[in-house]
């Protein structure tokens, strides 16, 4: 698995407060390896968005080991019985039997159950975490392709608007020249247990089950609100500036100096958040979009709702 360049997530929102202490689940060790995972903190936080954590390997004789091949899947069951997981983009082995993971969460804990699942060399590991992930769903963006942009997750299921996610890996509102300002996480989804980062270059598919409907991501126009921001009726609030944030190749999309406009309701008193928008070329077939909140097309102009969605800062 290239977490670099493939990630983890389906298509669910849910709104939940509050940040909730993680716990272990007592399941036996799969007798195949000897490897038992825990959290390096047991009082570690898990949010909606990015979450960093430390995950320990320990062999048959309770050492901490190094130099593992690690895979790590966060998987979520719903209650209706619906599994997903969500973006992990790194595994890095710190060399001490520690393992650095950096996740993206979609959405909290209340209408499911989290737990971080393990491969380790190839093997499955019996034992898993259980974990509890707070936070709102604001706290990343969502936009789905239109017309031109549908996906077929499986032979059984039938086509619906492909989902993109917009994540914060970092944010400094401040801006000031020379020191990034702002970097997002961009995925998307191919179905409910795959889904790659988006950049220049990444291929997709229109249909997981043919591979044959591939095709490649050309210019990648992510954006930030960096002019006035026009409060509307919610269909036409619009901003009156963008900065186009530079392709890193991996999913992440930075920009310096900027100044982030604050598009709450009520800046100093709401949440402060902004608003970003996204434009793809589809390469293959030569076509471009902008995505919308709705998947319904928008104006075209990529200023004004629907083409256009609010992140908490």
């Amino acid at each position: 698995m290239k977490y670099f360049q493939k990630t983890f997530f389906s298509f669910s929102i849910l709104f939940l407060t509050g940040m909730v202490v993680t716990s272990c689940a007592a399941l036996p060790k799969d007798p195949a390896s000897g490897y038992t995972p825990s959290l390096k903190n047991p009082a570690q936080v898990f949010n909606v968005g990015k979450t960093v954590f430390d995950i320990v390997i320990k062999d048959a004789n309770q050492a901490a080991t190094p130099g593992l091949a690690l895979e790590v899947s966060p998987e979520m069951t719903m209650t209706g019985g619906m599994s997903h997981t969500t973006p992990v983009e790194s595994v890095v082995d710190n060399g001490d039997g520690s393992y650095t993971v950096t996740a993206y969460f979609i959405m909290a804990s209340g209408g499911g159950s989290w737990a971080l699942h393990f491969h380790v060399n190839g093997t499955h590991l019996a034992d898993h975490i259980a974990i509890t992930v707070g936070g709102l769903s604001a706290d990343r963006g969502q936009l789905k392709g239109t017309t031109a942009d549908f996906i077929k997750p499986d032979a059984m299921s039938a086509s619906t608007n492909r989902l993109y996610y917009v994540f914060k890996s970092s944010i400094n509102t401040a801006g000031g020249a020379g020191n990034p300002s702002i970097d997002l996480f961009l995925a998307t989804r191919e179905d409910t247990m795959t889904h790659p980062a988006v950049f220049q270059g990444q291929v997709l598919h229109s249909d997981t089950s043919n591979l044959a409907t591939a095709w490649t991501v050309g210019t990648v126009t992510l954006s930030v609100c960096t002019g006035i921001w026009t409060y509307g009726t919610g269909t036409n609030s619009s901003c009156t500036s963008w900065a186009n944030l530079f392709d890193q190749g991996n999913g992440h999309f930075t920009g310096t100096g900027l100044t982030i406009v604050d598009t709450s309701k009520t800046p100093g008193i709401s949440a402060a958040q902004f608003a970003v928008h996204l434009k793809i070329v589809n390469a293959t077939a030569g076509t471009n979009e902008w995505k919308t909140s709705g998947g319904v097309a928008g104006l075209g102009t990529g200023d004004n709702m629907p083409e256009l969605i609010s992140i908490n800062q």
